[in-house]
């Protein structure tokens, strides 16, 4: 096997490694993983693949893309809970080979970078997490990467094979999560004068003239291929379904967005912690150093097609997103791979050889927080009814804690120890972490319990707004009505077979539940109708 085959079945030891621990280790997390798997069912038992639904009303937050991929697994191998949890380290994966090739186009003179590149992108702590979780983001990361691929081709070869690229990538990332796309690929497409500093485009015969026109026939296939759901969907769904994805979820988001709402340094002070453990790793910092000092050498950084590229993906897409009040960590995903392309180009350019030392940061970090962990963990920190303190459990301190105290023996680290590391790490977490998250954010339970009250014919209601949390694990197959502490009784005594979902801050507050459980912070709980009805007093509300 040469070099490369070895290093790709490195990156695939890590990704295979991170998947199965997130799946055999991780419960489906509400009220993200939950509420799309429950969207997917529910189109799945409706046989409607043109609306979404959740709990029997359109749902008109997320474009199909997402729930068509889960379906077509189901549809090859029946319905179950792995493909859908599949589909986004699928993606992942792809992101990893997709970084690859734009690092091949940017510098294609510099395998090196080519080989850092995917290791500093799935070494990411952040990363590694995201890649494991079924959100939509890492399929929007993964259009993002097709899209500048896109844009590079043509670029290079000037061929309209790659706008037609960019085009599918536009029109399937719309299907993912709507235009949000066109915030992640139009900043380089936009600003191609700057960062063209060799005049690839510029020395060509109307060279921009073209340029901009296969940017424009892109824009035009990528809103044909969305549109090719959205009008059919849009005339099934009625009129506030059309209202909803054409305006408030996608310029209504930004003109009205409440929800998630943050300050506009807050993914500023994110970053830090999104770029560990690299942001720790001093050679990477004396490279960052060597390439601010080129500046004014023969060795001109600045004149860097690919570093200007990169700092355009990256920069101008922050920004966008700063100024837009709805804030969430998982929009950074989509801009991590310029992150990871522009370190590997400096660390290419301009790294220097290792040092003992360089490893002292990193080993400082992992022990500080496997001890804080630790403790945590063993002292019941997490909440009430999670200490879980035992041996067992804190054994999954000890691959890391040996793995830092390695790395303090090493003459000098490099890529592919510190992206091992930060996978053991991922698999330490997870290990500790999974009793407290079966006791708080499990609703596999629950879910199944209120799945056996339907299929035996009783009406099931939901306190408050309903996420979809339990319609999938359960495989409902009916909406849950929905109800609060004022419209309860009248319910009840209209449908005095049925059964109520209620959360509660404390346990067995009044009346005992049918079934009791820690649901988050709080406690979620099944009673009957008639049992609250017998004693309506004993019945506790939390507002």
């Amino acid at each position: 096997m040469n070099n490369w085959g070895r290093r790709l079945a490195f990156l695939l030891a890590l990704w295979l490694l991170l998947v199965s621990v997130a799946l055999l280790f991780r419960p489906l997390m509400p009220v993200d993983e939950t509420r799309y798997l429950a969207v997917a069912w529910e189109m799945w038992v409706r046989e409607d693949f043109l609306v979404p639904h959740l709990n029997g009303a359109p749902y008109s937050h997320k474009p199909p893309l997402l729930f068509w991929l889960m379906q077509t697994g189901w549809g090859i191998f029946g319905v179950n809970e792995w493909w859908p949890r599949l589909v986004s380290p699928v993606f992942g994966l792809a992101c990893i080979f997709l970084v690859i090739a734009v690092c091949r186009q940017l510098w294609p003179n510099d395998p090196g970078a080519a080989t850092v590149a995917p290791l500093l992108l799935i070494g990411g702590l952040f990363w590694s997490l995201y890649t494991t979780l079924a959100m939509f983001d890492m399929l929007v990361a993964a259009f993002t990467l097709v899209g500048l691929l896109g844009l590079l081709r043509a670029w290079r070869q000037g061929e309209w094979s790659g706008w037609a690229l960019v085009g599918l990538a536009i029109g399937v990332g719309i299907l993912t999560k709507g235009p949000v796309v066109l915030l992640y690929i139009m900043p380089a497409a936009l600003l191609a004068p700057w960062w063209d500093t060799g005049k690839a485009i510029g020395n060509r015969i109307n060279g921009w003239v073209r340029w901009y026109l296969g940017l424009a026939a892109s824009i035009v296939i990528g809103v044909a291929i969305g549109l090719a759901w959205a009008g059919p969907a849009m005339n099934a769904g009625g009129e506030d379904y059309a209202n909803a994805i054409l305006w408030d979820q996608t310029a209504g988001r930004i003109a009205n967005a409440s929800d998630h709402g943050q300050p506009f340094w807050w993914y500023l002070a994110l970053l830090p912690p999104a770029l560990l453990p690299w942001i720790l790793w001093p050679a990477l910092w004396r490279a960052a150093n060597g390439a601010w000092r080129a500046r004014y050498d023969d060795d001109d950084v600045t004149a860097d097609s690919g570093i200007r590229f990169c700092l355009v993906c990256f920069t101008l897409a922050l920004m966008v997103l700063s100024l837009v009040s709805s804030k969430q960590p998982h929009y950074l995903l989509p801009i991590m791979p310029a992150v990871a392309l522009l370190a590997a180009r400096v660390l290419s350019r301009f790294g220097q050889p290792g040092l003992r030392w360089d490893a002292a940061p990193l080993s400082v970090l992992v022990i500080a927080l496997l001890v804080i962990g630790a403790y945590l963990i063993a002292s019941g920190q997490f909440g009430p009814q999670t200490s879980f303190g035992s041996v067992v459990n804190l054994l999954w301190v000890l691959p890391v804690l040996a793995g830092a105290l390695w790395l303090l023996c090493l003459p000098k680290i490099g890529p592919p120890v510190i992206a091992g590391l930060s996978a053991v790490l991922m698999v330490s977490v997870h290990g500790i972490a999974r009793p407290a998250l079966e006791q708080t954010h499990s609703v596999s339970g629950i879910a199944a319990y209120i799945g056996s009250l339907q299929r035996a014919g009783r009406l099931v209601a939901h306190d408050g707004k309903y996420h979809g949390q339990y319609h999938f694990l359960g495989r409902l197959e009916k909406p849950l009505p929905i109800v609060d502490c004022d419209t309860a009784p009248d319910w009840l005594h209209r449908n005095p077979e049925g059964a109520l979902i209620f959360y509660r801050r404390r346990p067995n507050d009044g009346i005992k539940a049918d079934y009791d459980q820690r649901f988050r912070a709080k406690y979620v709980g099944v009673w009957s109708a008639d049992k609250v009805l017998a004693h309506p007093e004993q019945f506790v509300c939390d507002q």
